[in-house]
């Protein structure tokens, strides 16, 4: 996990010099220094606190989470909630959907197409029948979802590596990831589906398989 939040984030960094960095160079190339200097220096305040008390580093935890959580709200209310692409198809036809209406009309439909995709839509469907057609329902259990995430990461490379200043900067490497951070504004199916995924994961390892 520690490997995987790791490629992440250089791939974060290869998409942002492919398409940002030249565009504006006076502007992105000193904000990309900066921003880097910092996370190297918050990654380094990270490993250098104790890890001998559990209290703090529950607090340590909790209050990276809690920051992510607070910005990551933040910018699914600034940010335009329009759906676009597949994210747009599923919250658009969630609309006054009930059940035993036809998913799709012909075979060259979305839901023909992708058959896979319907288990999200029922999701999508039930999130919309509890609370509304309110796509900031689905945008705020996206940040929620994050947030388990992040707490599943620092979790399961606690376990494999046995060493919490790891944990502690796998975390921030993946609540930093642009890309990974910014599609919570979408009726997206990544957070749902990489929490089951690391949730099942972390419990193999555990050999809680009656889970």
């Amino acid at each position: 996990m520690a490997e995987f939040t790791t490629v992440v984030f250089l791939l974060m960094l290869k998409f942002y010099y492919q398409n940002f960095l030249f565009q504006l160079p006076i502007r992105n190339l000193p904000l990309i220094i900066v921003a880097f200097l910092l996370v190297l220096l918050v990654g380094y305040g990270l490993t250098r606190i104790s890890t001998d008390d559990k209290k703090l580093n529950a607090l340590i935890l909790i209050t990276m989470i809690a920051i992510f959580m607070i910005i990551a709200t933040y910018w699914i209310t600034v940010v335009p909630n329009l759906q676009v692409s597949d994210y747009g198809n599923f919250w658009s036809r969630a609309f006054n959907y009930e059940v035993g209406n036809p998913l799709y009309q012909d075979d060259n439909d979305y839901f023909s197409k992708y058959a896979y995709q319907t288990g999200f839509f029922v999701y999508v469907v039930g999130v919309v029948k509890i609370f509304g057609y309110h796509i900031f329902v689905i945008q705020f259990l996206n940040v929620i979802y994050q947030a388990l995430i992040l707490y599943v990461t620092y979790l399961t490379v606690n376990k494999v590596f046995h060493n919490i200043r790891m944990a502690r900067l796998a975390v921030l490497l993946l609540m930093i990831d642009l890309d990974w951070f910014a599609l919570n504004v979408q009726t997206s199916n990544q957070y749902l589906g990489s929490l089951m995924f690391l949730l099942t994961f972390y419990l193999l390892m555990l050999d809680k398989t009656k889970y």
